[in-house]
């Protein structure tokens, strides 16, 4: 039955992307794909958008316009097919680029809005704690602390174990964010209890929330202790997203002379750039790269650019300038 057939490999697809293993973008891929052919010759629409949505999801590590463009052909498919479900996930996925490039929510907000009129629980529960990290990086911590509280109570209850440790995860951040490491500690000991060592978004609580803890203490060596780890961890297995480590990582190692323009620019050309919160620190690294090398007026001028990057993001915003302040004429 080629519509079976369909079904079977979409859900593979589904299953290899989101088991942490070496290789399994490309398989999800190759399934994915084969998925979408079969869908179109005689399966069901359902079966297309969620084979675009895994595409997506792949594609959306290397390049966020190929993934935009393939999460609309699902969404065309769904408003088409009046397919409720395939449509709230759609559209969950292309606030999620909105939240991405620029730490907008609106389009997350409208998809919250229809999962909660549909009843769609665990959609609810994904969309919220994607808006909570848009409202992370918006310094609307009590929205976010708010939220994150709320879904890791209603996974508890509903034993959904992996959104409940993704909110776990997600606590330790606000924490972090919000100079708080007397709570972050409790919480993320409860997030390893619960196994978030062994789970991608562990290299996202490191490098993008305790590190930028240790940053607001201004704890330089801790900061790049902990975005160093991270990037190990994400080497090793690849985040199932875009990655909010590399920006933090690149301005530490730049900080400890451990990188320069070589790899500034080589950040630059990778979809981790096409993230905002990513991309502000690029210049910032490059200020400290030209205040060392006394290029003084190109040195300003990468420090303007970080402030109109930085706008969206007030907690780095603000901690850029004392960052360049106190930045070592030489390397940490």
């Amino acid at each position: 039955d080629p519509a079976l057939a369909a079904r079977i490999a979409v859900v593979a697809a589904r299953i290899v992307f989101g088991n942490p293993t070496r290789g399994r973008y490309p398989a999800a891929e190759r399934l994915a794909t084969g998925a979408l052919a079969a869908s179109r010759a005689s399966g069901p629409p359902e079966v297309a958008c969620q084979a675009l949505e895994v595409l997506g999801r792949c594609a959306r590590r290397r390049d966020l316009a190929e993934a935009h463009a393939l999460y609309e052909q699902g969404l065309a498919i769904a408003e088409e097919h009046h397919l409720v479900a395939e449509r709230i996930g759609l559209l969950y996925h292309l606030g999620g680029h909105d939240g991405i490039r620029s730490a907008d929510p609106r389009r997350l907000l409208a998809a919250l809005d229809q999962a909660v009129e549909a009843g769609a629980v665990v959609s609810a529960l994904n969309i919220e704690l994607e808006l909570a990290v848009v409202r992370i990086c918006r310094g609307e911590y009590d929205a976010a602390r708010a939220a994150t509280e709320r879904c890791e109570e209603t996974a508890r209850r509903l034993k959904l174990t992996h959104t409940r440790l993704i909110a776990l995860g997600e606590r330790v951040i606000v924490a972090a964010h919000q100079g708080r490491p007397a709570e972050a500690g409790p919480l993320l000991q409860r997030f390893r209890d619960l196994g978030g060592e062994d789970d991608d978004f562990s290299a996202a609580v490191r490098g993008f929330g305790l590190a930028i803890g240790h940053l607001r203490g201004d704890d330089l060596p801790g900061a790049l202790a902990e975005v160093r780890r991270a990037a190990a961890d994400e080497a090793r297995r690849p985040a199932s997203y875009l990655s909010f480590v590399a920006g933090p990582a690149l301005f530490l190692d730049v900080l400890a002379g451990a990188a320069g323009e070589p790899e500034c620019a080589a950040m630059a050309a990778t979809a981790h750039a096409q993230a905002g919160w990513n991309r502000q620190f690029l210049p910032l690294a490059r200020a400290v790269l030209c205040g060392r090398d006394g290029r003084a007026a190109e040195a300003e001028a990468a420090f303007a650019r970080f402030l109109r990057a930085s706008r969206p993001y007030p907690l780095i915003h603000r901690l850029g300038p004392r960052l360049i302040a106190r930045a070592p004429a030489d390397p940490l």
